[in-house]
């Protein structure tokens, strides 16, 4: 389908693994959908430090203590929005949505700025990659100065 004053469709490609770019996007594509399981890396982390003695129990204690509370206090959706703007539309999650093949589709002609809307993807349930949807130059692109908010 082509662009024109109603639709919108743009594509992001996977690469071959041998190709410089399809390697980046493979690598992108894990530490973007993965970001979850950070948590539990972290704390194995922690758990060999106090075990090895290089870090006191008292202070993996408040280490974790602190991220809990960060989990508690932290509501990003809640104002307005993820605050890393520079990470969020760059090169890196164009090469996440190009790892999956991705295609963004907008029916209809574009969206006022001053609006407030409600954007479905799928599938959602499969990877945690449905902030990259809402990143990259795709959304510029499509978007233009809609700011998304999760």
């Amino acid at each position: 389908m082509a662009a024109d004053a109603k639709n919108l469709v743009l594509h992001r490609r996977r690469r071959p693994i041998w190709h410089p770019v399809g390697v980046l996007q493979i690598i992108a594509a894990l530490w973007f959908s993965s970001y979850f399981c950070f948590w539990l890396v972290a704390l194995l982390a922690v758990w060999s430090l106090v075990q090895l003695g290089a870090l006191s129990a008292s202070s993996a204690a408040v280490l974790v203590l602190a991220y809990l509370g960060q989990i508690v206090v932290y509501r990003p959706q809640n104002s307005t929005g993820w605050p890393f703007a520079w990470f969020l539309y760059s090169g890196v999650v164009d090469l996440v949505l190009g790892y999956y093949n991705a295609t963004c589709i907008r029916e209809g002609p574009p969206l006022d700025p001053q609006g407030r809307y409600l954007f479905a993807m799928s599938p959602h349930g499969i990877f945690g990659v449905c902030r990259a949807f809402s990143g990259g130059s795709l959304w510029r692109q499509m978007y233009g100065d809609i700011r998304p908010r999760w």
